[in-house]
């Protein structure tokens, strides 16, 4: 059974990620910095309505995505890593919001402030498009969406 096997099962049973914000201030105060990690949980009814506790902070600002590099070793990949700060920097310039996608939080295109959303997942096929369809509003196949890029 392939991975899209797999994707294509999970969301006929309705099985979808939600994402958690990172308590980055250990709950003394609200964290403002965007840093997010997907995880799997049992929706709950509120007023008969299912629901789950997604504390991902949307705008309807566009988007573009950059995938950072993963890991690496010292002394290589670096370039990579000053690649995507540096398109980070640009979206800002350009008045879109910029996303990152990263698996090593050892990088400087993990800091606080290099872009507007960070998660920290895997970097496969199936960790990037569960990101990206949820920023988008709605999956590719549709039109329409805040992802641009």
């Amino acid at each position: 059974m392939s991975a899209i096997d797999v994707r294509k099962i999970r969301e006929l049973v309705g099985l979808q990620p939600v994402y958690k914000l990172v308590d980055t201030c250990a709950a003394e105060f609200e964290a403002s910095t965007p840093y997010y990690y997907s995880t799997y949980e049992t929706p709950y009814t509120v007023n008969g309505k299912s629901t789950s506790e997604d504390e991902i902070r949307l705008t309807t600002k566009p988007k573009v995505i950059i995938i950072g590099g993963g890991p690496n070793r010292i002394g290589q990949g670096i370039e990579f890593d000053y690649c995507c700060v540096q398109a980070a920097f640009a979206m800002k310039e350009l008045g879109l919001e910029s996303v990152m996608i990263n698996s090593n939080p050892e990088t400087v295109s993990t800091d606080y402030d290099t872009s507007d959303l960070l998660f920290f997942e895997p970097l496969t096929h199936e960790d990037i498009l569960n990101i990206c369809e949820r920023l988008n509003g709605r999956p590719f196949d549709k039109s329409g969406g805040l992802v641009k890029g």
